[in-house]
């Protein structure tokens, strides 16, 4: 009976030493502001003898959890290819001064480059190809001159040429300067008929400068056809002179051609030139062929030659007869 008793007082003890242990561990460690051991800290002392254990849950092999962060541990190479290039070229035109063809040349890197690590990341280009962020781009449509608008190529300050090296007459007035195609109009083309800007230099300079750049036809109005016979857009040569009355101004009796020494090419004479050198059909309400009634204006003519034209004010009738409309071609 007493042994009972004793027994049962001593695990009384135990277990109020026991659990006011468990008590007072978290208040001494919550005082000395220390982390109460937990069972898992416990159990990482006890070694695991049992090898056998079950994997209940995938382990992720990818680098990027789930948190958008990226493994330090788990290195891979971000840039694949040497970043290309792109390396913008000003084309020059003929030798004669004419800065307008922009050409974008793409380099692309080598296929050695994969084995370099690339200091940065690169912007994707397509597919394979990177250009890197450091390397400046640009948008640029290289619009060629024909494809412009009159207005468009008076403003347009990249659009230059050298009247000196394209044999502008009279040579006395030209520098070898460049200047842009504005200034050209607006100071020669539209300049009012005097001793250094005659009618016979506009026609000729205009004439020498389709020649030597095609492109500019559209914006000139007038063209060589043969050696001796040239062709005449109305709107866009009157347009080039300034002047605002077509046919009074050029066509007329009392116009700068007529008055000149030039005349017509009849509508027959006109339709076959036209059609054998590709010109279409003959409208001669837009274009009209003419020549030299002397024939002393042809494509080879000089300074000299266009010396001797005069105006003069009984011009040449407009239904006069010409020569063979082939001349010399």
């Amino acid at each position: 009976m007493i042994n009972s008793r004793v027994s049962k007082s001593g695990r009384f003890l135990y277990y109020s030493v026991f659990f006011s242990s468990k008590m007072t561990t978290p208040l001494l460690s919550l005082l000395l502001n220390e982390n109460p051991p937990t069972d898992k800290q416990t159990k990482q002392d006890v070694p695991q003898n049992n090898l056998n254990c079950v994997r209940t849950r995938r382990i992720s092999c990818h680098p990027v959890h789930s948190q958008n962060n990226i493994d330090p541990t788990s290195r891979f190479n971000l840039l694949r290819h040497k970043p290309t290039s792109i390396n913008l070229t000003l084309s020059g035109s003929q030798n004669l001064g004419l800065l307008r063809n922009v050409s974008m040349n793409h380099v692309q890197a080598s296929d050695d480059a994969e084995n370099d690590d690339g200091g940065n990341l690169g912007l994707s280009f397509s597919h394979d190809r990177t250009v890197a962020n450091s390397s400046p781009m640009f948008s640029i449509k290289a619009q060629p001159i024909s494809s412009m608008t009159f207005e468009e190529v008076c403003t347009d300050p990249h659009v230059v040429l050298n009247p000196a090296r394209l044999g502008f007459i009279p040579s006395t007035m030209w520098s070898n300067d460049t200047i842009s195609f504005g200034y050209l109009a607006s100071t020669f083309f539209r300049r009012r008929n005097s001793a250094t800007s005659k009618f016979p230099h506009k026609l000729y300079n205009a004439l020498k400068l389709s020649e030597c750049y095609p492109d500019f036809i559209k914006h000139l109005g007038i063209q060589w056809v043969t050696n001796d016979v040239f062709r005449v857009d109305r709107v866009a040569f009157a347009r080039l002179l300034g002047v605002k009355s077509i046919e009074g101004g050029l066509f007329h009796q009392q116009g700068n051609f007529p008055s000149h020494g030039f005349v017509e090419l009849s509508y027959q004479e006109s339709e076959k030139i036209s059609m054998e050198h590709g010109l279409g059909h003959a409208d001669l309400s837009q274009v009209r062929f003419l020549k030299s009634y002397q024939g002393n204006f042809t494509k080879f003519s000089n300074e000299e030659d266009i010396a001797e034209f005069k105006w003069s004010a009984k011009p040449i009738p407009l239904d006069t007869p010409t020569n063979s409309a082939e001349g010399n071609s």
